[in-house]
């Protein structure tokens, strides 16, 4: 087969058979080549998919380890409140304390942003709060027939006794009521003491036509300054009555509104609530509240007129509880201090409260003393701040918190009885 080809080709036997090794050559170490070519593309493919793995579990365990640790951080601060001691500083606590802003119980209406006139003024002291007296009274009444609701409206108010500090530091307000229910009332907003002080609000009281003649109004005058100090001026009570001529049971013809009569019965006399009102006790504490990191700052600063008894109790202290749609979730509570109605506190605890569940928060302050028997105590009142607090200044000092994030707000509360 060879020879023939060497034939054909012209060439020797010998030199076709050293032509067709070379070409034969190339090819076998070609072959080679790529399947050497294969075994390392493999390797690496290997290599490169182990090495993706570890890098992922490693960055996987890393962030796993720092949540565990900013849990247990957020943990911890909600475990153990914060307590520091805080320096009675007549200065700080005059910038933490605010007037009380106002909060409609009965109707809505604009609220009057009370910033505006709270410059840097003077402390206005309770004697001078005593000089008011109110002069008149502008109120009116109707009654809405299809909604049996009664509406009053209290157009201005004259005080006397006014003097260039009182109308620079203090403020007049009015509280509405509809005898003999307790409950629903209406609270004005603040205004600057003045010798004519303008008010034009109109509070509206559920009452049915036959009622009309049975209920009592009364139209409180409080006056204030811009530490939280409350004082009635003057307080007035009035019967409620239409005009005989009027059908209140009358068929459809019968009129939309009618004009309600107020007769004076009374009026306080000037001085004989501002002494009652003195002897009760109350405790000083701000609230401040941050939305973003959840933490509600409580700071007991003081209270006054603390026992009623003649007898200095031994020692009283203060214990808060952070309760959460009325379950008890942390109590913490102050140092004592010995034998005195007028303490000082100035401590601070941080409770923890996500922003979801502010709204079912409530705080409870129970102001306790020590008993005649060694570890028994007895609690001397108690103060409810939040939604369900059982007076509005109780929720007006709350909402003043979630209204004033990052700062606290301070006041004055009344103490009441342990039910």
């Amino acid at each position: 087969m060879s020879a023939e080809a060497a034939k054909v080709f012209d060439i020797s036997q010998a030199d076709l058979l050293r032509f067709i090794e070379q070409k034969k050559q190339p090819e076998t170490i070609n072959t080679g080549v790529s399947e050497h070519s294969k075994h390392v593309i493999l390797i690496v493919s290997i290599f490169l998919f182990v090495l993706a793995l570890l890098t992922c579990g490693c960055t996987l365990c890393l962030w796993l380890v720092s949540k565990r640790r900013k849990d247990g951080e957020y943990t911890k601060l909600k475990d153990e409140p914060e307590k520091a001691n805080l320096a009675c500083d007549e200065g700080a606590l005059k910038d933490s304390i605010k007037g009380t802003p106002s909060l409609p119980q009965i109707s809505e209406k604009p609220k009057l942003d009370q910033s505006s006139f709270l410059p840097e003024r003077d402390t206005v002291e309770e004697e001078e709060l005593q000089k008011l007296r109110v002069e008149s009274l502008d109120v009116e009444s109707s009654f809405y027939v299809h909604r049996n609701r009664v509406k009053v409206n209290v157009k201005q108010v004259e005080l006397s006794q006014v003097d260039e500090k009182l109308s620079q530091n203090a403020y007049v307000y009015l509280i509405i009521n509809l005898l003999p229910e307790k409950m629903a009332f209406f609270e004005s907003d603040l205004r600057p003491v003045a010798e004519c002080n303008y008010f034009d609000q109109a509070a509206e009281f559920d009452c049915e036509a036959a009622e009309i003649t049975t209920r009592t109004l009364k139209v409180a005058v409080y006056a204030c300054d811009r530490f939280s100090q409350h004082r009635l001026v003057n307080e007035y009570t009035y019967n409620l009555g239409v005009e005989d001529a009027v059908d209140l049971e009358g068929g459809e013809d019968k009129p939309s509104v009618i004009p309600v009569a107020l007769n004076e019965l009374s009026r306080s006399p000037d001085n004989e609530t501002a002494v009652d009102s003195s002897k009760e006790g109350e405790v000083l504490f701000s609230l401040c509240y941050m939305p973003t990191s959840g933490r509600l700052t409580f700071v007991a600063l003081k209270g006054r007129n603390i026992s009623d008894d003649e007898e200095v109790p031994l020692a009283t202290y203060l214990r808060v509880s952070l309760l959460i749609l009325g379950k008890s979730m942390k109590t913490v509570q102050t140092s004592s201090v010995r034998r005195s109605t007028a303490p000082v506190y100035n401590e601070a605890f941080v409770f923890h409260t996500p922003l979801e569940r502010i709204k079912e928060t409530d705080i409870v302050v129970s102001v306790m003393t020590y008993g005649d028997s060694a570890g028994q105590s007895k609690t001397l009142g108690k103060v409810i701040v939040g939604p369900k607090a059982e007076n509005n200044l109780g929720r007006k000092h709350w909402e003043a918190m979630l209204t004033s994030p990052r700062k606290p707000v301070a006041q004055w509360h009344a103490l009441s009885d342990e039910a």
